[in-house]
């Protein structure tokens, strides 16, 4: 686990005498954000397959349909490869069951939904190159976790701060003037850190062929923000 990178911005600063919240003294007011990346380490991959008849690929009528690959068929074999490329039973979740109906034949097509918990993402190309495709209906990036990210949060909560307090600094210096203890400090914006996964990650999917859609991995992205208040000397 590693952070791509850290940048720091800050904005918005105010010197007073004597706040709205009537808090007496001279005192100067900055904003401090601070933004970090962070590498998943369990990926969450969704996979459904359905049942097909292999006349389907053949370029036959829907009546001649006659060798049905059934859906246990189709899951002990996708357990099966996925265990060859180093993918546990235990990782491997069913999370739906359904069926379509086929008109022609009045049959109905069984197909089951995965979720496959992963720790690197190169096994989702894997993944694509062992699915039989003809059964395949969707692969997708499911839900991005990092087991650690409470340390990345208060990571990012400390940078925003010292973000803060090296504006005031400078700001400060700039008029002559020192700042002293911190008076306040305020987290605005919704708790004042804000977590969300890349959006193309929620969205990304692999096509049939195993081709496309995975370019790389994707990331949490952290962001703190906090209004810091320094008395002045």
């Amino acid at each position: 686990m590693k952070t791509l990178f850290i940048s720091v911005m800050m904005v918005v600063a105010s010197f007073a005498a004597m706040g709205a919240d009537g808090i007496h003294g001279r005192y100067i007011e900055v904003n401090g954000e601070a933004q970090m990346e962070v590498v998943p380490d369990e990926i969450h991959y969704r996979v459904q397959l359905r049942e097909y008849f292999t006349e389907e690929f053949d370029g036959k009528e829907p009546e001649e349909f006659r060798t049905r690959v059934s859906m246990q068929q189709l899951d002990t074999e996708f357990r099966r490869r996925l265990s060859a490329i180093g993918i546990a039973d235990s990782a491997i979740r069913v999370v739906e069951v359904g069926d379509s109906w086929r008109k022609q034949g009045e049959q109905f097509y069984v197909s089951k939904s995965y979720d496959i918990t992963l720790d690197d993402f190169s096994l989702i190309d894997k993944i694509g190159e062992i699915a039989d495709r003809r059964a395949v209906e969707y692969m997708q990036i499911g839900e991005l976790r990092c087991h650690d990210i409470d340390n990345y949060r208060r990571r990012c909560r400390v940078d925003a701060l010292e973000a803060a307090h090296e504006k005031a600094l400078y700001m400060a210096g700039a008029l002559g003037a020192e700042i002293g203890e911190v008076l306040q400090i305020e987290e605005p914006e919704r708790g004042g850190l804000v977590e969300a996964v890349a959006a193309e990650a929620a969205t990304a999917n692999v096509a049939v062929d195993g081709t496309g859609g995975y370019d790389g991995f994707r990331t949490i992205s952290l962001r703190a923000t906090v209004r810091v208040r320094f008395a002045l000397k």
